[in-house]
């Protein structure tokens, strides 16, 4: 039945409504076809047919019977159908003036002859033949035509004449397709292992990708996707002519193709490959634009470079006109310490090209990977160097071929040290090693200021500043005299300095000045002489401390109206004390004095870059720098740059820099990365102890939190003035815009704090109590029956007041220091504190008496408000929590419930992070957003 369905589809009616549907007789079918056309396509519809049908025959051994013309008689014998196919070999012998050409024929392993063997072609392509009672099936390929010249000649001759015509079309095209044999002439069979081509290509959508190619001994290229498996060339040479028959190594072939998939590159379409996939391929988007793609693809180049060479693959890297270094490349650093900078000499060496590596600094400062050598080819640059230099770049200079670092930045090389590369360190002493305390010191060192010490005479010995950051109370005063009796009482060259008066001469100065970066003065002179700038409340503790600890040194005060308006009246003396203002309008006549130290005490007062004093200061010179503080970072981390600035000029680039480097990455994105290279590119310059690390001998301190309810009155006073602030707020928003509201949002949020304490601070009519005040009175009464002795502190004078008043009207002795205070009073209003026994109350403004005070006879410590900046308070707190206090100190913060005070407790939590990652807690507003601030509301 199945052999019947086949042989229908060549039925006449099938023909026709297959090929000439149109046509409206089947009768008169073939009448309308051409000759062509029947040979061209119904033919050989009908030979596959036939074919088909006879393959069918064979498999189902269904025996077929030859039927011969309509007058003979049907055989009884069946055709013998061979399951094998019939093999053909051509036969080519060259001689010398002629060409012999047959064709030999085996079925079942014997030769046939087809010589007037009455042979019968019933197809040609697929191949049917009928010879005698055989039915011979060719291959699909074979081409029956070309057995009809051997039914009649026993083999074909070719003259000399067209021999060549011959070989070129016929036997070429022959010998590529069958089996042959050759004789007079050679056909060279090469099959050996070629050698792979990988060429970066623009894809037909515009994609990048890598084409693979294999080329053979004889220089035939194949795709990689080509579907023929032979290619062969014929070559005449003098009389000789033949062939090369090139056959391609699949195994070969396809194990370069399983190696790139291992590689994790992607086949496409053709003899394509990618890193990206098909479909990511055309996009040109920012995640798979053409550059990116390029990178990606030269990358995996450098990436397998040493695999790809191992299996002999050629890497094309030529696209859009660019050509791509590809291959190793290495990076020698060294460095060579000169005075107050490094020469950092480096050369990198893209394969056999050689680079000076400061000549790649634009491209990684600027993330351009692309850097074209010398023969014009593009190298890429390693994209981790993008970010293991860019630092070390961001800070030198270029000097020619090589890079000069400031010696302040050699953080930077010892981060490089670490990964592996030879970089020296300093030759002049290291933080860790030990330095005898000077003798003439009148005092003994603790452990921790020892290493303060230490740490003092490494940046000195190296010409570096360096801020010392202890907390309060640590004795960082004392710290400071160590080095400035070993600078002047103890150095070697002291004896030198003062035999010359120590003036200094032009060309000496110059020298100094230009180690500062300093313009040239010719003018200025040089001392023996320090100075330590402070505020002015501080002045008396220096001179109190300098006589007690270092009575040897020659101090004198530059303050007041009666001070020298000369600066060689600084000769005669060791230290040199003034304050920030007085710098501020002596400028004029310090500027042109070279101190040996400069220490400030108190440098966060520095801290605003725009101020004058900030200017004065930068503009003074000195041999060494010091910072003493607390507290380097109250509002913004542009108050380190700022001491920095003075400590070690240029450390941290310019404001600007500093802002788009640091500041905005840590304070607005919470960088880690960029907080950690902070960190340890000031770590060596900032010595930073507190209380709890080192001072172990310090009595414990108790820190609570005391709630305090409103009264009645006083919440429905606070509801009710929250609700007019928060909509002239949201008036203020909308007519003047955030950064005009902003002001107008700070004061409301102060008057809401006031309204926390004591609604009667902003309003002399409200006659109610408040139920802080109640709480801090009632507490306070409790201590006094107990004889302890309290610090009070507020930011808000007109809270003090109210206190003050209290205290009188029960005849309560107490102290008060606000900023309204003489300074030259101020001292006598602590010891009137701290030596009278019946005085036990203190209340201090926070501002006034945040520096400064050593008041350690208090054990109860009353912190009335939250003050936006944390470090504000602790500085409160250590005027009693210091070195030498051997009670137990308890810290009471009051806080109103359901105010603004609970959102600022939070707040501070919230934004204390940042600072104190670096030294201390910072000031959480100064970097609100108005969401934030409207928050508070």
């Amino acid at each position: 039945v199945h052999v019947m369905e086949i042989l229908h589809k060549v039925a006449d009616e099938n023909l026709h409504k297959r090929f000439n549907p149109t046509f409206p007789k089947i009768n008169k079918f073939y009448e309308g076809l051409e000759d062509e056309y029947i040979a061209k396509h119904i033919r050989p519809f009908i030979e596959k047919t036939i074919y088909t049908c006879v393959d069918y025959l064979v498999e189902k051994s269904i025996p077929l019977y030859f039927k011969g013309e309509a007058s003979e008689r049907i055989q009884e014998s069946p055709l013998v159908l061979h399951s094998e196919l019939a093999e053909t070999c051509f036969h080519f012998e060259r001689l010398p003036d002629q060409t012999h050409y047959h064709l030999e024929v085996r079925q079942a392993g014997k030769d046939i002859s087809l010589y007037q063997k009455d042979a019968i072609l019933l197809t040609h392509l697929p191949c049917l033949l009928l010879l005698g009672n055989r039915l011979m099936r060719f291959e699909a390929e074979w081409d029956g035509k070309k057995l009809l010249p051997f039914f009649e000649k026993e083999f074909l001759v070719v003259p000399k004449s067209a021999e060549k015509q011959f070989y070129l079309k016929f036997v070429q095209k022959s010998i590529l397709h069958h089996p042959f044999k050759a004789y007079g002439f050679d056909v060279a069979l090469i099959d050996a292992e070629p050698q792979a081509l990988l060429r970066m290509e623009e894809h037909w959508q515009g994609g990048v990708v890598l084409g693979l190619y294999f080329k053979y001994a004889d220089g035939t290229l194949f795709r990689q996707d080509d579907p023929l498996k032979e290619k062969i060339r014929f070559f005449e040479k003098n009389d000789d002519i033949g062939f090369e028959k090139v056959v391609r190594n699949t195994a070969f072939e396809n194990s370069i193709v399983a190696l790139l998939k291992s590689l994790a590159l992607n086949k496409v379409d053709g003899p394509y490959f990618s890193l990206f996939s098909a479909s990511n391929i055309a996009l040109n988007n920012s995640a798979y634009s053409i550059d990116k793609q390029i990178i990606s693809t030269v990358d995996w180049f450098n990436d397998h470079h040493d695999l790809l060479s191992s299996k002999d693959i050629v890497c094309e890297r030529h696209i859009f006109n660019k050509t791509y270094h590809s291959g190793m490349y290495s990076l020698s650093l060294k460095t060579e310490e000169k005075n107050d900078w490094f020469d950092l000499y480096g050369t990198v060496k893209f394969g056999e090209v050689e680079v000076p590596f400061a000549y790649l600094a634009d491209n990684i400062l600027a993330g351009n990977r692309e850097y074209t050598l010398p023969g014009g080819a593009i190298a890429l640059i390693p994209a981790q160097w993008m970010s293991r230099y860019q630092d070390i770049l961001k800070f030198s200079h270029k000097k020619g071929k090589n890079l000069q670092l400031k010696k302040f930045h050699f953080s930077l090389l010892k981060e490089v040290q670490e990964l592996g590369l030879s970089i020296p360190g300093f030759h002049k002493g290291s933080i860790e090693e030990t330095h005898s305390i000077p003798s003439r010191l009148n005092a003994t060192l603790r452990s921790y200021q020892q290493e303060g010490f230490n740490w003092m005479m490494f940046l000195k010995k190296n010409n570096m500043g360096g801020c010392l950051a202890d907390d309060m109370g640590l004795g960082k005063t004392l710290q400071a005299l160590t080095i400035l009796v070993h600078a002047h009482l103890e150095e070697d060259n002291v004896t030198a300095h003062a035999a010359s008066n120590t003036k200094m001469t032009a060309s000496q100065l110059k020298i100094l000045l230009d180690k500062e970066n300093s313009f040239d003065n010719t003018s200025t002179q040089g001392s023996n002489c320090s100075l330590i700038v402070m505020p002015l409340s501080l002045v008396h503790n220096w001179i109190q401390e300098a006589n007690r600890f270092a009575p040897q040194l020659r101090v004198f005060q530059h303050t007041g109206s009666n001070r020298p308006t000369k600066a060689e009246s600084f000769n005669d003396y060791d230290l040199v004390l003034t304050t920030y203002g007085t710098i501020r309008n002596d400028i004029d006549m310090l500027e042109k004095y070279l101190f040996r130290y400069i220490i400030l005490d108190e440098s966060q007062i520095i801290k605003n870059a725009s101020s004058r004093i900030f200017s004065a200061i930068r503009k003074l010179h000195a041999e060494h720098r010091l910072a003493l503080t607390g507290t380097p970072i109250e509002n913004s981390l542009t108050d380190l740059w700022s001491q920095f600035s003075f400590i070690n000029p240029g450390m941290l680039g310019s404001l600007n820099f500093f802002k788009n480097e640091f500041v905005t990455p840590i304070e607005k994105k919470n960088d880690e990365i960029v907080s950690d290279k902070l960190q340890k590119l000031i770590e060596p310059f900032i010595l930073r102890r507190t209380k709890g690390q080192v001072a172990k001998e310090l009595p414990p301190m108790l820190e609570k939190i005391h709630y305090c309810e409103m009264t009645p009155e006083q919440e429905s006073y606070y509801e009710t003035k929250k609700s007019e602030i928060r909509n002239a707020i949201v008036q203020s928003l909308h007519e003047k815009g955030p950064d005009k509201a902003r002001f107008f949002i700070l004061s409301g949020l102060t008057k809401l704090r006031l309204i926390a304490n004591h609604p009667a601070i902003i309003d002399k009519d409200y006659a109610h109590d408040s139920g802080k005040f109640i709480e801090v009175q009632r507490s306070i009464d409790n201590l006094m029956s107990e004889n302890h002795k309290v610090l009070i502190f507020s930011q808000f004078v007109k809270y003090l007041n109210l206190f003050a008043g209290e205290f009188q009207q029960q005849n309560l002795p107490y102290s008060l220091l606000t900023g309204k205070i003489a300074e030259k009073n101020r001292q006598q209003v602590v010891e009137g504190f701290q030596d009278d026994e019946l005085n036990r109350l203190f209340l201090i403004s926070l501002r006034a008496g945040g520096l400064g005070l050593n008041l350690t006879q208090a054990d109860y410590v009353f912190m009335l408000d939250p003050w936006w900046n944390p470090a504000i308070e602790k500085q409160a707190i250590n005027r009693a929590h210091r070195i030498g206090q051997d009670k137990n100190v308890f810290v009471y913060k009051f806080i109103t419930r359901n105010t603004v005070e609970e959102k600022i407790l939070k707040l501070q939590q919230k934004k204390s992070d940042l600072a104190g990652l670096f030294i201390n807690d910072n000031n959480p507003l100064k970097s609100l957003s108005i969401e934030e601030l409207n928050d508070l509301i």
